[in-house]
């Protein structure tokens, strides 16, 4: 079984921070700007492939695993992104995933495997959303594919292999999505500057985004698309050539993360320079000619991985320090400044990132054991901002209107409002004389429609937070003629 090409060149090892495990946890672990979602579920091997379904709210994970959340899934699951729960979708693959790229309903594989889906299918896959059953789409490389992404018309494929969808090309194709067929005529044609690399991590790009109409490669390679290029490349989606576009990476400058958001292309690794300025581990630059951007978090150790929602950077990696702050191996960065931001887990080995937006971060790893302080194996979610704390207040409610109230009705609505200043109000309720107590409609503003019993009637209202804390008993006294 092959490990992740990258780690087994380069024998990446965990770095694990010192932290206070709190394993078996029932409940979401709470630290400053974050909370640990303990009902998440975790993994028994390496994390390497990690796909996030906004619309479905179902998060796809890939690697080196047989079990997830104590079910057995082999080398690949799907887990819902607000619950936890690991889903019935279990493809069932015979050996590792590398790679995840998910277009329409449908979620394209990558790896080790020769059977996946209910299918004899080497190395790639196309997966049915719903059933988690192989397609007929078998663009059927001849050996491992590393790293996969798509423009949803094409699937462009990375890796081991010197053939697939019938076309001899060495390590990066592009695959119609329609029948599987490579286009006739794209060959980039990755070259890597030692022989003995080639054999340890392939001859293709370990890493692939698509932007538009452009192709962004991350790999070992000096040559690709017709042009010297180093680490990194930016390729034609229409004939597979390299753009002028080059950030200047040298030989021995090794990029284990690329990701594009907007007009910038983030890329984390093991570099001092970036895009013709001084940029240590992590770095921002154009799309346009590769040039650095003013963006420097100026990182003490590698970048491994991105994920981004709005004005944040999300970054794992080998650092203790970046963003002009202490984080270990994890953090958010303002995507203006590069500052961080107060959000600080803390974790271990990250390695893929996703994002439910506005919402939860996804982090895999290999192997991965905390976040947060709290143990987590290969696989954890954490939330984006604090979940907010439990109010110290009790509500307080006031009823609208006259406090003494004379009427002929037999029925009397009244009216008001519960509120708390740091948290939410569980409950009103209404007590009209000896009655019992009553829940009202509403919480924040209610109303109560009162049976009033002939003579003086004396009505309490109360309101319940959620912190459990009950207001002071507000009276209206009414009588009824």
């Amino acid at each position: 079984m092959r490990n992740h090409p990258l780690r087994k060149l380069f024998g990446l090892s965990p770095v694990v921070i010192a932290g206070i495990a709190l394993a078996g946890m029932a409940m979401p672990v709470r630290g400053a700007g974050f909370t640990v979602l303990t009902d998440f579920p975790q993994t028994n091997g390496d994390v390497d492939a990690l796909v996030v379904d906004p619309a479905n709210k179902v998060v796809y994970i890939g690697g080196n695993f047989t079990t997830v959340g104590g079910k057995s899934r082999n080398h690949i699951a799907a887990i819902n992104a607000a619950t936890g729960a690991v889903l019935d979708w279990n493809p069932n693959a015979d050996n590792i995933v590398f790679a995840l790229v998910l277009s329409g309903t449908t979620l394209y594989a990558g790896g080790d495997f020769t059977v996946i889906g209910g299918q004899a299918r080497k190395f790639l896959a196309a997966l049915d959303t719903t059933t988690g059953d192989a397609t007929m789409w078998n663009p059927n490389p001849d050996d491992g594919v590393t790293a996969l992404a798509t423009d949803d018309t094409y699937i462009y494929a990375s890796g081991f292999f010197t053939k697939a969808g019938g076309q001899n090309y060495q390590g990066l194709t592009k695959l119609a999505i329609s029948d599987g067929t490579a286009q006739a005529g794209w060959n980039p044609n990755p070259t890597v500057y030692s022989a003995n690399l080639m054999t340890d991590v392939g001859i293709g790009a370990l890493g692939l985004s698509v932007a538009g109409t452009k192709l962004y490669a991350r790999g070992i390679f000096d040559k690709i698309g017709g042009q010297a290029r180093y680490s990194v490349a930016q390729l034609n989606i229409s004939d597979g050539t390299a753009t002028a576009w080059n950030p200047n990476a040298t030989q021995g400058q090794l990029i284990y993360a690329l990701g594009v958001s907007n007009d910038t292309v983030y890329l984390g690794g093991t570099f001092s320079t970036m895009g013709g300025q001084s940029r240590n581990n992590i770095a921002a630059v154009n799309t346009t000619d590769g040039s650095a951007t003013s963006w420097d978090p100026n990182a003490d150790g590698i970048g491994q991985a991105f994920t981004f929602d709005g004005s944040t950077v999300y970054v794992g990696g080998g650092f203790t320090h970046v963003g002009g702050q202490a984080r270990s191996h994890l953090a958010a960065l303002d995507a203006s400044t590069g500052d961080a931001t107060e959000w600080n887990p803390g974790a271990s080995s990250i390695y893929v990132m996703g994002v439910m937006p506005g919402s939860t971060i996804f982090l895999g790893g290999n192997p991965f054991s905390q976040v947060g302080g709290v143990a987590r194996t290969n696989f954890a979610a954490v939330t984006e901002n604090a979940v907010p704390p439990v109010s110290s207040s009790a509500p307080v409610v006031k009823i609208s209107g006259k406090k003494s109230v004379t009427t002929s009705q037999s029925a009397l609505t009244i009216k008001g409002t519960a509120t708390v200043a740091d948290g939410s109000v569980a409950v009103v309720k209404v007590k009209v004389g000896k009655a019992g107590a009553k829940s009202a409609k509403g919480t924040a503003n209610w109303s109560f429609k009162a049976k009033l019993a002939p003579g003086r009637n004396v009505i309490v209202v109360t309101a319940t937070g959620s912190n459990g804390l009950t207001s002071q008993a507000v009276k209206i006294s009414v009588t009824r003629r």
